[in-house]
């Protein structure tokens, strides 16, 4: 990631806070608050795809952990409630963590889940945020968003959105993220963000892509 983002988004309100180190207790209850989000009947996780509960873990914490070691990852609340994962759509994680991030990768889940999960992944199409770079156009992307367990429900992951928003309307530039169930789609639309696009993995699979325009554009 170039260094200016992290400084950047540090700089716009003190309740979003940067994260530069996290020790493994807190990287596993982000992970376990992610793998036991329950979905509406009818419809399943990306990570469903693994074979066990563990090997979900195991991906999200090396996914979380490498968001931090980007300079991604931000909590907001005066005692960590929610974290997000924010990247501008030009910044680049370092070198040595994309060379190494399919074999840290394949060690989480193995070779064959792993093809299965990228495999999937092409099938969808092209994302939200493919497609806007594609036009040359920049942008905040929630790479992730989770309210901790004994928190969720009291209003964290409005006041985390609202942050973005701020950011996003004082760079001028839209926020954009993908979410993998049709409730969490609503909840973002009820937030502020319009449903650009649904890419359908299975019938039981998908991402809803949304987007939040900043205020005064067209």
């Amino acid at each position: 990631m170039d260094g200016g983002a992290g400084q950047c988004f540090a700089g716009y309100n003190a309740s979003m806070d940067k994260i530069t180190s996290m020790a493994d207790p807190e990287i596993r209850e982000i992970a376990e608050a992610y793998a036991d989000y329950g979905f509406r009947e009818g419809e399943k996780s990306i990570f469903s795809i693994f074979s066990s509960r563990d090997k979900v873990l195991r991906y999200l914490e090396m996914t979380i952990n490498a968001a931090v070691k980007c300079g991604w990852m931000y909590s907001f609340g005066d005692d960590r409630q929610a974290y997000a994962a924010i990247s501008y759509s030009d910044s680049h994680p370092p070198l040595l963590l994309m060379l190494a991030f399919p074999f840290m990768a394949m060690n989480a889940v193995g070779v064959r889940e792993l093809h299965e999960l990228s495999q999937l992944l092409r099938n969808g199409g092209e994302s939200l945020p493919e497609r806007m770079k594609k036009r040359g156009e920049r942008f905040i992307s929630v790479e992730m968003l989770c309210v901790r367990k004994e928190h969720q429900g009291r209003g964290y992951m409005r006041k985390a959105m609202q942050e973005i928003f701020r950011l996003a309307d004082a760079e001028g530039i839209s926020a954009v993220l993908e979410t993998d169930e049709s409730l969490k789609a609503e909840k973002y639309r009820h937030l502020g963000m319009e449903l650009d696009s649904i890419r359908r993995f299975t019938p039981e699979i998908a991402f809803y892509g949304l987007i939040y325009r900043p205020k005064g554009s067209p």
